[in-house]
């Protein structure tokens, strides 16, 4: 639940330690890869710095940080919204100083007025639904507005994907890039060091997957349990069980009123970051329709690694199954240029059901820098 809003004067010389706080807390409720929340915080007078925590993530997805930034972006937007509902607009200088992790500076000014909206409860309230979604569509209307917000950032862009028709080709392709994540040593073996199954585990780390999180049901998590030791999820990997795992993929897309894609017109850090901060806006105007979320990231992370580090970087059979991935996408996306185009995030969106287990969160202590 959110913290209370704190009381102060609108306009001080210097912005109190508790309204710095709550804007900090908001900003760490941004979505991270697998929880990793690689963020640190520092702050003067009225303005707040965010750094990127090279150490949190370094999962095979975490392409040169590139996963890490964009979840950087999301506590920009998760900051510059909860600042406008205590009456704060806000100046980002986006990446100033790249090459020392330094994200963002954030500077605070006095707004024209106090802007209390259900933006600021969505910041708090927004979440990743892996649940079953009703077969509900989302209208073109409320689509058409989401789009309005995405073109407020200059190069970014969000195609949609609602044809059932196209929605399961687009199923079949996730399938490929899923069974990657499954046969894949290094991911694998990241996927078990931040599930959390005991609840001990969960409240004394705060970070992380809890295992109800996933919303695998009783049978996912007793298969969880069991393949946590890779020789365990090889032999299932051999025997064609472990493609179980991608099939749930595929038939989430194939459940979902629709699919959207998050792009930047070229591939580098800073349009990443500020493509993050589109992709949170998006994730909070969905959340304003009573519309849930789920990222499907596997797809655009292995491009974006074969796209800066070449197909090397997978095995054979990956390469092959990957190179058939492309194809399709091109199909798909026909508007997206692969060698160009950069991939923020691919996600399915639909109405479901309250989920089982939120994940935790750090104490704000964790991310200031000394």
């Amino acid at each position: 639940s959110p913290p209370h809003k704190p009381k102060f004067d609108p306009a001080p010389p210097t912005i109190p330690k508790n309204v710095i706080y709550y804007l900090i807390q908001a900003g760490i409720r941004a979505p991270s890869g697998d929880n990793a929340q690689p963020w640190y915080f520092s702050w003067q007078n009225n303005e707040i710095s965010l750094f990127l925590n090279p150490d949190a993530d370094h999962s095979f997805f975490n392409v040169d940080q590139y996963a890490s930034i964009i979840s950087c972006g999301a506590v920009i937007e998760n900051i510059r919204i909860a600042a406008q509902s205590l009456g704060f607009d806000t100046i980002i200088d986006h990446l100033p100083e790249p090459e020392n992790n330094y994200m963002a500076r954030i500077k605070l000014t006095s707004g024209s007025q106090k802007q209390v909206n259900s933006n600021d409860k969505s910041v708090w309230l927004r979440c990743t639904n892996r649940t079953r979604y009703s077969p509900q569509k989302v209208s073109e209307k409320t689509l058409g507005e989401i789009k309005k917000e995405i073109d407020a950032f200059v190069g970014v862009n969000i195609h949609f994907v609602t044809q059932k028709s196209d929605l399961k080709k687009l199923a079949r392709t996730i399938y490929k890039a899923d069974r990657i994540r499954t046969e894949h040593k290094g991911l694998h073996l990241h996927l078990m060091h931040m599930l959390r199954i005991k609840e001990k585990d969960i409240f004394s780390k705060c970070d992380g997957l809890p295992i109800k999180n996933l919303e695998a049901g009783p049978g996912g998590e007793i298969f969880l349990r069991l393949t946590k030791p890779w020789f365990v999820m090889q032999c299932m990997n051999y025997t064609g069980i472990g493609r179980l795992v991608a099939l749930h993929s595929y038939l989430s897309i194939l459940n979902s009123a629709g699919v959207a894609l998050i792009t930047v017109n070229t591939v580098n850090k800073k349009n990443f970051l500020i493509g993050g901060q589109a992709l949170e806006r998006a994730w909070i105007s969905f959340q304003n329709q009573g519309i849930s979320i789920q990222p499907m990231t596997a797809i655009t992370l292995f491009h974006l690694r074969w796209l800066l580090h070449g197909k090397e970087e997978f095995t054979p059979r990956h390469q092959k199954l990957l190179t058939t991935a492309w194809k399709s996408w091109d199909k798909i996306f026909p508007d997206i240029d692969l060698g160009k185009h950069g991939q923020v995030m691919l996600f399915r969106f639909g109405y479901g059901q309250k989920i089982s287990f939120p994940t935790p969160r750090k104490k704000i202590e964790d991310f200031l820098l000394k």
